[in-house]
């Protein structure tokens, strides 16, 4: 096999990696729920979807809560919120804002947020600390939604009773949970308000998931990967490292036959053949 021939497959073989690796995420999006949240009442409101989808490698979680009405506007520090998908739950509010010296947490009313466990605002149990540097008393003057935050936040992840819920909990519930199941089923959004303080509506949400690579696309990839080094180090054997230089190759000729080879020698046609070859983007012999 010439040179530029492996030079070839070895491009293949790392397009073929690069797209293994890149996984396009699947987004399923529930609108135009309109479902009432009972206010002070820990039953709450369930909303369930079943979809089709692959492995689950990553998940994203677009939530919006909107004001029921003008009278009792939504208050976010009353929300607890989590998704579950077979028995395993994510935690993506525990009354936000809820600390030790304001028990109430924020009174902003209501949010249309996206949720990651990479989500660049970080903990959105503190979102205000966040945007107002440190400032967790100032209010927003409306809902917390992603163009006044600029990106997503990370799911609040307090898996702890939310009457008794801090900043300091721990956060042992993020959206990884889901890491490696089949995304084929019921996935089942709760919503609850602990307090009587407003009243807010479940206007929408959406699951975003971006596939687990299938082991057997990293077993093909990497087996074609060792056929072409294999073939590579074929290739080196036979032409030595210089095939994996091609075009010094071509000037290691063509300085050999420069001044002694004339027309029709071995040196000067083999010279003039590289020079042609590389024009042409192939590995002359």
């Amino acid at each position: 096999m010439k040179p530029g021939t492996i030079h070839v497959y070895l491009a293949v073989w790392l397009w073929l990696a690069a797209n293994a690796a890149a996984q396009v995420p699947i987004l399923y999006s529930f609108d135009n729920l309109a479902l009432s949240i009972p206010d002070n009442n820990a039953s709450g409101v369930f909303n369930e979807q079943t979809i089709l989808g692959p492995l689950v490698g990553e998940v994203k979680v677009r939530l919006e809560i909107v004001d029921a009405g003008p009278e009792a506007p939504a208050f976010n520090g009353d929300f607890y919120v989590y998704l579950q998908h077979g028995s395993s739950i994510a935690v993506l509010l525990n009354r936000p804002g809820r600390t030790l010296e304001n028990p109430s947490g924020y009174g902003d009313p209501g949010m249309n947020v996206t949720l990651a466990d990479n989500g660049l605002n970080g903990d959105i149990h503190q979102y205000r600390t966040t945007l107002f540097s440190g400032n967790s008393d100032l209010p927003l003057g409306g809902p917390l939604t992603d163009s006044i935050s600029l990106g997503a936040w990370a799911p609040d992840a307090r898996n702890t009773d939310p009457s008794t819920v801090t900043d300091a909990s721990e956060r042992t519930a993020p959206l990884s949970v889901f890491y490696s199941m089949p995304a084929t089923g019921n996935w089942t959004l709760f919503v609850a308000d602990l307090k009587s303080s407003g009243l807010g509506e479940l206007q929408s949400w959406s699951l975003e998931i971006t596939p687990l690579p299938e082991p057997v696309d990293s077993a093909w990839v990497v087996g074609v990967g060792l056929i072409c080094v294999g073939w590579w180090f074929k290739c080196i054997s036979k032409h030595g490292p210089a095939a994996l230089f091609p075009s010094h190759r071509c000037h290691s000729i063509r300085a050999a036959s420069s001044g002694t080879a004339t027309p029709g020698k071995r040196g000067m046609t083999r010279g003039v053949k590289c020079a042609a070859g590389r024009v042409a983007g192939t590995w002359a012999r």
